[in-house]
């Protein structure tokens, strides 16, 4: 049945884990969660970014000191930028790229000076656009290619399109097959065959940016064709130019928003690039080879089985601290093997997937084993609840080992109880008198042993066994055993007094208490609970409540209990005698309660005389003890021994007085 249980126990674990990977498998297949992964692409993105090109890339910027310095309204005379190509074509540039439409047909000079300068450079490409259109059937996208004016010429052309995901920030490379790009490179690659490139890359390639928007070197549009303060000779050798906006609000506005994307940087510094800035991430990428490849999607759900795994069975049991150091670890790892992958591999493998099911499921673990915790602390507690108070049971629950096989050695007061002749007691009544009387009793029984601290492991037929100092360990354990067994003997009036109201017989208690070190725990298993305590202290303790059928007396302690009480509550017990009792060599003194100052100091001179063998002093003294005290029965008691020992034909020399008990 162990067997079977662990087993099923086990099956539990392994399907709620694997439910749990099939819950993450489903989440991260969604395009929300690829928005939630590419925050982990964008912060590697951030945190890896070289700050600049080491291309020789230059954007002509069509910002607003160009607009204000050129005072002409947009669109700008397509004779300036005739005028820019033929400067930088004169500067030497490489390739000139214009991200601007030059679709429509202005007026004959200006088209015919833009179609002079490009023949002319040789070197110039220009784009295409996608533009929608509202019709019968739905919104349709058209392709606006620039005007065959400039085409006929030799311009090359290019689709400038820009690729977004869910949540607007461009981060792929596009689907086009002559992308703007591709076609600035395949320009320039016929000008210098030496230019290689990766022609291939399309949307499984994610771009790596360089640095954030403005990380390409910008000259304004207005300075190269000498408005401001000249460029430095040699700017523009070589170089590969591509023109486009940076207006941010002068003029164009409404061009300038439209062609201003979100990138990897905009979550961090609030700003969007230009487009002709992606145009360029896009080169760079294709030429230093730095686009990243995203992981395929068997490799994620790869990666999602394994973290599964590893929180199932690596931290096989939950600790909260180990298991958290455990998902704390792994998911540092993870981000390791991301970041390593990413820098030195050009490889991206998402992330955040994998750190949220090792944190969710060691939190589905924190919660099991609270739960569990929680159910194991009331059944401790309705355990306990049986034997020791409610304040304590509730302290035990606090300790999820206590019903566990097995003991602990404490330090104890161990008490029991009999009821004198209730054998011929309960001959006389019915079960249920006898069943009514025992109840009674041990109701008020425990509620003085509760109320004192104390743990009761049972009911003895019509006695009690009690003990204080365990569970919950306490120095005070004798004051609390002594002052609760003082309690019993006190209350056995009022007992008395109601069960006779009840029509039933009066009782008189007996009992034994002792101290010393036990075994404490549960000696039965999981399956049967037996909490209780054993050694020779609890034995001991038994043999006391018996001794007082000698003495006479309600209650006996010993001196072991006796030698823990404060001084004045010792003032209030006597000594009766020093027993070897059975099973136990070494002698063991005994005290009773006693309120009477004369009782105690008789008592105590008579034992001294008799120990001595002044047996006829010791007589004098109990015969004046009887006359203070005429029911003392230890008086009774040292009379008969002392008739006895001095009618003895012999006494040998090593005689001390200890009388050896061999009745339980």
């Amino acid at each position: 049945p162990v067997r079977l249980s662990g087993s099923m126990a086990l099956l539990t674990y392994v399907l709620r884990h694997l439910l749990v990977f099939l819950v993450f498998l489903g989440l991260t297949s969604t395009r929300l969660w690829d928005v939630v992964e590419f925050n982990g692409f964008d912060a590697l993105t951030v945190l890896t970014a070289q700050g600049q090109s080491p291309l020789p890339i230059i954007v002509v910027g069509i910002d607003d000191p160009s607009i204000e310095q050129l005072r002409e309204h947009w669109p700008w005379p397509r004779r300036v930028h005739a005028q820019l190509i033929d400067k930088l074509q004169a500067e030497g540039a490489a390739v000139v790229a214009f991200d601007i439409p030059f679709s429509n047909t202005t007026t004959t000079e200006d088209d015919a000076a833009l179609q002079q300068a490009i023949d002319k450079a040789g070197n110039v490409v220009l784009m295409a656009s996608l533009t929608r259109q509202n019709g019968e059937r739905g919104n349709l996208w058209r392709r606006v290619d620039p005007n065959p004016l400039f085409t006929e010429v030799g311009a090359k052309v290019g689709l400038a399109q820009i690729e977004f995901e869910h949540d607007m920030v461009v981060r792929r490379f596009p689907l086009a097959v002559d992308s703007f790009w591709k076609e600035i490179l395949f320009h320039l690659q016929r000008i210098n065959p030496g230019v290689d490139f990766d022609s291939t890359l399309q949307q499984n390639h994610l771009i790596r940016f360089f640095g954030p928007d403005h990380s390409v070197p910008y000259v304004s549009y207005a300075r190269v064709l000498g408005h401001g303060k000249p460029l430095p000779p040699g700017t523009f050798d070589g170089a590969l130019v591509l023109v486009g906006r940076d207006t941010q609000g002068l003029v164009d506005v409404g061009s300038a928003q439209s062609d201003m994307f979100a990138t990897p940087f905009t979550a961090f510094n609030g700003k969007l690039t230009p487009g002709i800035e992606i145009h360029a991430a896009l080169i760079h990428n294709a030429v230093t080879r730095s686009s990243v490849e995203e992981a395929p999607y068997w490799i994620r759900a790869s990666l999602l089985l394994l973290v599964a795994l590893f929180s199932a069975f690596v931290p096989r049991q939950f600790r909260l601290l180990r298991s958290g150091l455990a998902t704390t670890g792994l998911s540092v790892g993870l981000v390791g093997i991301s970041y390593v992958l990413f820098v030195y591999f050009n490889f991206w493998l998402p992330i955040i997937g994998g750190i949220a099911l090792a944190i969710t499921s060691y939190l589905i673990q924190a919660l099991h084993a609270y739960v569990d915790e929680v159910r194991n602390k009331s059944r401790i507690r309705t355990a306990f609840s049986l034997f020791v108070p409610t304040a304590v049971a509730d302290r035990m629950a606090e300790q999820s080992s206590v019903l566990e096989p097995g003991g602990e050695e404490l330090e104890l007061s161990s008490m029991f109880t009999d009821l004198a002749g209730f054998t011929s007691i309960s001959e006389q009544l019915s079960p249920t008198q006898v069943a009514q009387l025992l109840n009674f009793y041990f109701d008020q029984m425990t509620e003085i042993i509760f109320r004192h601290g104390g743990t009761v492991q049972g009911y003895l037929g019509d006695g009690v066994f009690a003990f204080w100092g365990a569970p919950v360990p306490d120095t005070g354990h004798r004051s609390k055993a002594v002052n609760a067994c003082c309690e019993l003997v006190a209350a056995e009036d009022a007992i008395n007094a109601k069960l006779q109201a009840l029509g039933l017989p009066a009782v008189h208690t007996r009992i034994g208490l002792h101290s010393g070190m036990a075994m404490v725990g549960n000696f039965g298993s999981k399956v049967r609970f037996n909490y209780t305590a054993l050694g020779d202290t609890i034995n001991l303790s038994s043999r006391l409540e018996g001794l007082n059928k000698r003495y006479g007396t309600p209650m006996l302690i010993s001196a072991e209990t006796y030698a823990g009480l404060t001084e004045g509550k010792k003032a209030t017990f006597r000594c009766v005698e020093k027993v070897r009792v059975k099973g136990r060599d070494k002698p063991v003194e005994v005290y009773t309660p006693c309120a009477d100052a004369r009782v105690i100091e008789l008592s105590h001179q008579g034992l001294d005389l008799f120990l001595t063998r002044r047996w006829d002093e010791s007589k004098k003294v109990w015969n004046a003890l009887l006359e203070h005290a005429p029911s003392d029965t230890i008086a009774r008691y040292y009379l008969n021994r002392i008739n006895e020992v001095q009618a003895l034909p012999f006494i040998a020399d090593d005689w001390d007085g200890i009388v050896s008990i061999n009745e339980k």
